[in-house]
């Protein structure tokens, strides 16, 4: 379980294709401080477990599954990623995020307001009811709140320190972004349909 709360930015060293799917190693100095194998981390959203770690980089294996549903198999050495470690027994901010990436979206639009940017996403219309405004999302790992929903476009309003703290920032108009909906909100909407099956 994470929260959605990035700790810091990654960079890709290598993108080794397998039989397994794909290994990919990361280097960052701070992952590695307190990391052991079988650990779990988000890398943009997507929880992987760690397969091999040295000083300052860590080895995960992204199964076909994950390679279809996230960016993950879209990435090169070079990259940069957003890092988030499992919860610990600190404080729990952000939402609960699984780090199991539903689907992927495409970036629509960027714009400034005022020092915030408006950063715009679509995503699969049959997904709609997952989203409302005020509600929470992640993209690309990233804990946000849902400012505007118009269809299936969602709107969130990026902080300074969040485009600073993010790789959000590095995002532009046509890319391809992970989005994980609002767990408890997936929970009610199957249960809503389980319900109105019966009836």
């Amino acid at each position: 379980m994470f929260t959605g709360l990035v700790e810091s930015v990654g960079t890709v060293v290598s993108v080794a294709k397998n039989e397994g799917g794909q290994l990919t190693r990361v280097q960052d100095a701070l992952m590695c401080s307190d990391v052991s194998i079988d650990d779990s981390i988000s890398i943009d959203g997507a929880c992987h477990t760690v397969v091999a770690f040295g000083d300052d980089w860590f080895d995960v294996q992204s199964i076909p599954e994950t390679l279809r549903k996230t960016t993950m198999g879209q990435l090169d050495a070079g990259s940069v990623v957003n890092l988030e470690r499992a919860i610990g027994s600190g404080r729990f901010g952000g939402h609960f995020v699984q780090g199991h990436v539903d689907t992927t979206g495409i970036v629509q639009e960027l714009q400034l307001d005022g020092e915030s940017l408006l950063f715009s996403v679509s995503f699969p219309r049959e997904h709609q009811q997952l989203v409302v405004e005020t509600g929470s999302v992640t993209l690309a790992g990233v804990s946000l709140t849902v400012a505007r929903l118009h269809e299936n476009i969602l709107t969130v309003a990026l902080i300074p320190h969040t485009l600073s703290q993010t790789t959000l920032s590095n995002y532009r108009v046509g890319d391809t972004i992970n989005i994980e909906f609002d767990m408890i909100g997936k929970y009610i909407v199957k249960s809503l349909k389980a319900y109105q099956g019966k009836s």
